[in-house]
């Protein structure tokens, strides 16, 4: 499974380098050498990473110059889950997609179609029987079970916040 690591913002530098902005922040970004690169997914090497004031500026193998650089202007960088252990217990936000939700009592609420994030919680969407809800993922409304990959949700709260 792909998770973005980070997006280029822009070119950096002459020399094919480029400005990042790091998706996974609490592992560090120097773990990670092999990569994919862009929509088209091409494999890539980080040749070098230097931190700059939040950022980071790297070079990847594949970037030779900044003209180069700067086809890649607003693109993804992938890696491949499977190849690196850290993420062996970890769940991440994109491991939600497609989990469904219930209540406590077990009835059936709907499955996590999108997850979004606009500052202070997580967002889930959640489709019920064709209608889209979004709830916000915090603890006292939400909790997932990571034994049986399913959200739990008290029906009447769920009625009251969902959008």
């Amino acid at each position: 499974m792909e998770i973005q690591i980070a997006k280029i913002l822009r070119p950096h530098g002459v020399k094919g380098a480029v400005k990042v902005s790091v998706s996974l922040t609490d592992i560090p970004f120097s773990i990670f050498k092999k990569v994919y690169l862009g929509k088209n997914r091409i494999p890539s090497k980080i040749t070098r990473i230097m931190p700059l004031n939040g950022f980071y500026s790297i070079m990847l193998d594949t970037i030779k110059s900044c003209d180069e650089a700067e086809k890649y202007r607003n693109q993804p960088i992938y890696i491949e889950r499977e190849d690196y252990s850290i993420f062996d217990d970890m769940v991440l936000t994109s491991d939600y997609i497609g989990v469904e939700v219930k209540t406590k009592e077990g009835k059936y609420i709907g499955v996590v179609v999108d997850v979004d994030n606009y500052g202070s919680a997580d967002i889930l969407s959640i489709n019920c029987n064709g209608t889209t809800y979004m709830v916000p993922l915090i603890e006292d409304t939400l909790q997932f079970d990571k034994t049986n990959k399913v959200f739990i949700i008290d029906e009447q709260r769920f009625m009251e916040i969902r959008v």
